[in-house]
């Protein structure tokens, strides 16, 4: 993948998830929308909201390059299209969630080779880089076409 991704740790780079931080800053909003972050419903809201950003920002610390790695041959030099491939993210303008899906397509090098990461081909190493990506805050738009070339 392009090292113009941004957001891409470097090895041993990226910053420790601070669960105490969001905690204490969940609870500043919890008081600041006028609510009592010690009432029964709210008082666990802000682990709560820690353990799903934790998860869902997980691609923060994970470099999705590391699942195309290696080749396999290939018996074909046709183009390969897998559609509809489920992709969940949040928007970096809102932190709300969005849904979508993606498209993966691709075709064996010169040499007849397809670069992956896994026996199971490359459509679950793409599958699994583009999970990765999309474990960080993006615009929808945020993951283009070509995102994912590493011929």
């Amino acid at each position: 993948m392009s090292d113009s991704i941004r957001a891409v740790p470097a090895v041993g780079k990226a910053p420790p998830f601070d669960t105490a931080r969001i905690e204490r800053a969940v609870r500043e909003i919890l008081e600041a929308i006028g609510e009592d972050p010690d009432r029964d419903g709210l008082r666990y809201t802000p682990r709560r909201i820690a353990e799903m950003y934790e998860e869902i920002f997980s691609g923060l610390r994970e470099d999705p390059r590391q699942h195309v790695t290696t080749t396999f041959e290939a018996d074909h030099d046709e183009m390969v299209i897998v559609r509809d491939i489920p992709m969940y993210s949040a928007c970096e303008h809102h932190l709300l969630p969005w849904v979508g899906r993606a498209h993966v397509a691709y075709i064996p090098n010169d040499d007849g080779r397809i670069k992956t990461a896994t026996a199971k081909g490359p459509v679950s190493a793409a599958a699994r880089s583009g999970d990765i990506l999309a474990a960080r805050l993006m615009m929808e738009a945020g993951i283009k076409p070509g995102a994912g070339a590493t011929r």
